[in-house]
């Protein structure tokens, strides 16, 4: 925990509870994890998530799977490179800022992988309604949730191709 306020401790818990309800095994390549009350979700150089989805267990989960993929990605290099070189191809106007896109040109093709990876993992552990529900409400990753959902067949068929599922 950043300060150790009642918050953080709190999401610490509700972590806690989510691992021992789910079996995240597949998706946790770090087990490094620092709360942050005030802190924007990221995963390098450490996992870190924020109090922001204390109420919303399922938004909670998706954001530690998100930034646990950010690991996966980071340790396949050469085939997000060429799935990117694909995502590149496939979407060449695709957004370089939020809230469609990521911070920039480049991190939005790099999400390509990892938010569909969210929604897969999501199924799994959910079912296909309730992780496009969980996927669907998010207010930031807009294009890149949307581009997973509609183009699920398509961008499935990069990430399987190039050995990136999970």
């Amino acid at each position: 925990m950043e300060t150790g306020n009642e918050l953080e401790q709190r999401s610490c818990d509700q972590l806690e509870r989510l691992l021992t309800a789910y079996d995240l095994s597949p998706w946790t390549f770090t087990t490094s994890i620092r709360m942050a009350d005030f802190a924007v979700p990221h995963s390098h150089p450490v996992l870190t998530l924020n109090t922001r989805h204390l109420h919303d267990d399922l938004q909670a989960l998706s954001t530690f799977l998100h930034e646990q993929i950010h690991w996966f990605e980071e340790a396949n290099p050469a085939r997000v490179a060429a799935a990117v070189a694909e995502f590149r191809h496939l979407y060449p106007n695709a957004p370089a800022s939020m809230p469609e896109g990521a911070a920039d040109l480049d991190s939005t093709y790099l999400h390509l992988v990892v938010c569909p990876l969210e929604f897969a993992a999501l199924t799994r552990l959910l079912g296909l309604a309730e992780a496009r529900e969980v996927i669907g409400a998010k207010p930031y990753y807009t294009w890149l949730y949307e581009r997973t959902l509609a183009d699920w067949d398509l961008i499935h068929d990069v990430l399987t191709r190039h050995a990136l599922t999970i």
